[in-house]
Parts: C-alpha cells; sequence; structure tokens
C-alpha cells in the first residue's frame, strides 16, 4: 500500500510564487555585497610589508658592498671588506730625475754635445770636466732657459757659438732633469739641480729675447 504525502518540502519547493521578483532581488543584492570582489594575478600587498621588503633590500646591498670582498674569487672571508688598490701597492716611488733628463738629453742635447757629452770640437764645448757644467748650477739653469752666445772657454779652448734656449719648450722637471743628469754623468760629480730652482730662476730672470753671455752671467753671480 503506497502512502503518498500531501506536504512538499518547502525548501525544495519550485514554485516562483512563493518568492516575488523583489525578494530574490534583495536576496542577490545582499550576496553581491558580501562576496569579495574577483582580483586578477596577485593581490596587493599592504604598505607595512612594502615598508620592510624595501628596507631590508636595502640593507642587503650594503652589507654585499661592505662584505663581498669586491667579488674577489680569491677572497674567502665574508668579513674582509675590499682593499683599494693604491693601499696595495703602496705609494708611488719618487721620480728619477737623472732618468728623466738622460731622455731629454738624448732627445734635444744629444746633436751638439754627443753622446759622449765630449762635443764637436772648435764648435759646441764638452759637457765633460767643464766647470759651466758642474759649478753654479744658477748659471747653468740660465744658460738651459735662454740661452747662450758669444765666446766661452773650456778646457783652454775658446767656443763661440750660439746655443738656443729651450726654456719656451721644456718644463721645469724637464730642465732640472738634463741639468741633473750632465752634472752627474761622464764622471762629472756634482749636486742634482732641484725643480723648485728652475722655476724659481724662470720666474727671476723671465725667457729673455737675447740669449745670455758668459760675462752677463759672471756679473749675475759672482763668485764669493
Amino acid at each position: 500500500m503506497q502512502h503518498t504525502s500531501d506536504h512538499t518540502n518547502p525548501r525544495l519547493s519550485t514554485d516562483k510564487s512563493e518568492y516575488p521578483d523583489e525578494a530574490l532581488q534583495n536576496v542577490h543584492a545582499q550576496l553581491v555585497r558580501e562576496k569579495e570582489e574577483p582580483t586578477e594575478g596577485f593581490s596587493p600587498l599592504p604598505i607595512f610589508l612594502l615598508f620592510i621588503f624595501g628596507t631590508l633590500v636595502f640593507w642587503g646591498g650594503i652589507y654585499i658592498a661592505q662584505y663581498s670582498g669586491g667579488f674577489d674569487p680569491l677572497i674567502y672571508n665574508e668579513h674582509l671588506k675590499p682593499v683599494k688598490k693604491t693601499e696595495l701597492v703602496g705609494p708611488a716611488p719618487p721620480f728619477d730625475y737623472i732618468a728623466h733628463g738622460k731622455k731629454i738629453y738624448n732627445r734635444d742635447c744629444i746633436t751638439c754635445h754627443q753622446a759622449t757629452g765630449s762635443g764637436i770640437p772648435g764648435v759646441f764645448p764638452p759637457l765633460v770636466d767643464s766647470h759651466w757644467v758642474t759649478g753654479d748650477e744658477n748659471i747653468t739653469a740660465n744658460i738651459v732657459l735662454s740661452g747662450l752666445m758669444g765666446p766661452i772657454e773650456v778646457g783652454n779652448t775658446v767656443y763661440n757659438s750660439v746655443m738656443p734656449p729651450l726654456g719656451s719648450q721644456l718644463k721645469d722637471r724637464d730642465i732640472a732633469g738634463v741639468l741633473s743628469f750632465v752634472r752627474q754623468e761622464w764622471g762629472n760629480n756634482a749636486a742634482s739641480v732641484s725643480e723648485d730652482l728652475v722655476a724659481e730662476i724662470r720666474e727671476e730672470q723671465g725667457l729673455r729675447v737675447n740669449p745670455w753671455t758668459i760675462d752677463e752671467l759672471i756679473l749675475l753671480y759672482p763668485k764669493e
């Protein structure tokens, strides 16, 4: 015997009359408000998290710069800071005026005074064993700066030629170097000429239009 029920489940009922259109719209609107808006990709991070991440990246960059060892594959100590190359090689060696002067001599003086410093007989005086070379450095510096003309006696021989001025084409360091070289080469034994002395003479005497004569230089720098 089959039993039928006259009562139906209201939850399963599909009778639209029980849910007016206005009620359905209200329910739907409420569901829409409660449902989160869909987003594409990742959700945006909170501001404070972005600030923390930025701080960590900044600190990490500083740490790597200080303790990376210059990314040298031979350095294994992560606490060792990179050292500047200048600190490794030390200070530069002092300037070698003699070596520099030799280069200047071979470039500008060797034609007249020769590689041996013996000069050309009867034309250009020798620089070997010459008191004009090894004597007062003020005189020799002025000769190179402004040139020399007229008679000059070297080794009981009188030479009467012209030495051109070199002050306009040589720097103070060049002149100090070449004078120091000739005063200590070929058996000569005189003190080096300083760059400061050449600069002082250049400022005091200037570059003359006419070269010096030996008599003028003797009057300018008399022997004590």
